[in-house]
Formats: structure tokens, C-alpha cells, sequence
């Protein structure tokens, strides 16, 4: 860009590019605003607007004004149009043909032999997040993204609460940026961490955003998580729901003591409970019957072989509502889903 002090060179709107543009007009903004715009942008672009801010000496009224301009006629013009791409294809051809056959038309069946950040595998979390300690939220959730879930999880809850709680929004919002973007911000992280702490080593490419949130959520601190999902539920209700839904499934009933299913039972009906145990497997139904006496566990057994059939819809609803009571009551402090059967009542 050129600079307005020298006479030599007269900047011309027409000559300035798009990211020039985005810097001019964020420099013009209350820093607040301007933090909170840069936020939204994907961290190659912002990145590159940064780096035009910086080179941008004093910028005539004139110029501006006309930056401005033709900003707002962009997202007028941006209002009308159309956009296609890989999205918008997938969204097609589901609604088309169903989701399972899309994801057999639209699939090569080729493994993605690339693995971004695996030269991070290795590297203490403490390094990371001081690292990216004072980046944007959208370039430390790019790469939480492709971290192991533990590590991802370290690194949260070494981080700011704000940050982190904007990071892990933008996880659940952002889809995977393009690879030219990823490459750089390998690169950026790469020049910040200690090349001896870096070994390779094989991670997975996962574009599952809600998965691999859960994942990581599995792994921090109780309070950290609560954090981060209140922040995700604001973004999105039925994200945050579905971040719930996979954090503990019905399944994962196995992995708790037996006192706390004892707990649980308590304040689960048993209808529900019957319908509940219809869709679940044989570990399941034995940790249910083995903290139950004799005789319940022969009640169970009869209610769930003589009630009606049901739908596999109301069956999920059923174990939905049980898992509800079970992180209610984990909440609360009267379980704990953490303990793996280490922590009985006495």
C-alpha cells in the first residue's frame, strides 16, 4: 500500500485491494468494534488485515469515504447474490436423495493422508497456550480443532475465560477453513513453539465440529465445562444440546459406580426405565439389574418383556430423559460421572 506521507505516491481507491479495504474501514472504528469484526473473519484473512493496518500511514478523509463506500456497496451487492460451494451442494443433494446417500455420492472414499498440527502432538500444553495466549479467539479454536482432545482440553483451561469461552463458540460455528489457510497458521504456531518440542506423529482430520467439541469437553475441568457450555448454549440452544447429548449417552451408564446407579434409580420411574433399557445393550441392562434386588430386578425384567412395542424414537426419548436426571444429579454433587466406580459411598 502505498504511503500517504510520501508526495511521490497518490493512493488510489480503485488500486487498493480487498484486505486494504477491510483495514481501512477497521481502523476507522472504535477498537472495540473493530476487535469485535476481527472476530468473525477466518484467521488467514485477519491475519493479512492486521498486517495492512499496520502498514497503513495516515489515510486522507477523502479516501476513507470512499473505502466506506464501497464497503457498503459490496454488502449491498453481496445481499443479492448467490453462493454455491461444498455446503451448499452437500445441503442439495441431501434434501434430494437423504443424508446417507449423499454422503456415498459426495465422498471419494479417499482417507485425507494429511494431518494438520500432528507436529503438535508431542508439545506440552502449556507451551501451546502461551503460544496462542493472545490470539483471536477464531485462530486458537482452528487449532483446539485439531488437537487430541486432552491436550485441547489442557490448553482451554489454560487460557483466559473469556477467550476460551469465545474459542469454543467459534469451534461449534466455524466449518474446517481452506488448507492454504490451515498451512499458514502450521506455520505461524510452528515459529512461536520450541522446535524441540515438536515430534509428528498421526492425529485425526476431524470436520466433526459438534464430536470433537464433546470430546474435548470430556476432558477439562468440571468447572471449565460449565463454563464453556453456558457460552455454546448462548450462541446456539440445540448446539449446546447436542454437545450434551454426546458429553454422556445412555450407554455410558456402565462407566459409573454402583452406588450412583443405585442414586439414580431412585429418581428414575420405573416405566422409563424399562422402555429406556429396550434399546440398550447387555452391559447396560446388567449394571441395572445387578444394583437392583431380586425381586426388582424381576419386575424390570417383566415389564420390559410384556408392555407393548414401541418406537425406537420413543425408546430414545426415554434414555434422553434418564441421562437428563443423570447430569442433574451429577450437578447437583449426588453423583459423580467422572469417578469410573473409584469413588463409592460409604
Amino acid at each position: 500500500m502505498a504511503n500517504p506521507a510520501n508526495t511521490t505516491n497518490v493512493i488510489v481507491p480503485a488500486n487498493l485491494t480487498n484486505h486494504e479495504k477491510v483495514a481501512i474501514v477497521l481502523a476507522s472504528l472504535d477498537d472495540e468494534v473493530a476487535a469485535s469484526i476481527l472476530q468473525q473473519l477466518d484467521p488467514e484473512t485477519a491475519s493479512q488485515v492486521i498486517s495492512d493496518i499496520r502498514e497503513l500511514g495516515i489515510i486522507p478523509g477523502s479516501i476513507r469515504e470512499q473505502v466506506l463506500r464501497d464497503c457498503i456497496a459490496g454488502i449491498e451487492e453481496m445481499r443479492k447474490s448467490v453462493r454455491g460451494g461444498e455446503l451448499r451442494a452437500a445441503a442439495v443433494l441431501t434434501r434430494a436423495v437423504g443424508e446417507k446417500r449423499a454422503a456415498v455420492l459426495l465422498g471419494d472414499g479417499k482417507p485425507n493422508s494429511r494431518n494438520p498440527f500432528a507436529a503438535m502432538a508431542d508439545v506440552p500444553p502449556e507451551q501451546i497456550a502461551g503460544a496462542l495466549g493472545r490470539e483471536q479467539p477464531g485462530l486458537i479454536g482452528t487449532v483446539l480443532r485439531y488437537l487430541a482432545p486432552k491436550t485441547a482440553a489442557d490448553v482451554l483451561g489454560l487460557l483466559p475465560s473469556q477467550v476460551r469461552k469465545q474459542a469454543a463458540v467459534f469451534m461449534c460455528r466455524s466449518n474446517r477453513p481452506s488448507d492454504d489457510a490451515i498451512r499458514h497458521i502450521e506455520a505461524f504456531l510452528a515459529s512461536k513453539i520450541d522446535p524441540e518440542s515438536r515430534k509428528a506423529r498421526r492425529a485425526d482430520d476431524s470436520t466433526d465440529k459438534i464430536g470433537t467439541m464433546a470430546n474435548i469437553l470430556q476432558h477439562v475441568d468440571r468447572s471449565v465445562e460449565e463454563e464453556l457450555l453456558e457460552a455454546i448454549d448462548g450462541f446456539s440452544a440445540q448446539v449446546g444440546s447436542e454437545i450434551k447429548d454426546r458429553l454422556f449417552t445412555f450407554e455410558d451408564i456402565v462407566r459409573l459406580g454402583d452406588a450412583d446407579i443405585r442414586k439414580i434409580m431412585q429418581d428414575v420411574d420405573v416405566s422409563s426405565l424399562a422402555a429406556a433399557l429396550r434399546g440398550s445393550s447387555i452391559d447396560v441392562r446388567e449394571k441395572i439389574f445387578n444394583n437392583m434386588s431380586k425381586r426388582a430386578a424381576t419386575g424390570l425384567k417383566e415389564e420390559m418383556e410384556f408392555t407393548p412395542k414401541m418406537r425406537v424414537s420413543e425408546v430414545e426419548a426415554k434414555q434422553k430423559e434418564i441421562v437428563a436426571t443423570i447430569r442433574r444429579l451429577d450437578a447437583e454433587g449426588q453423583i459423580s460421572l467422572g469417578q469410573g466406580g473409584k469413588d463409592e459411598y460409604v
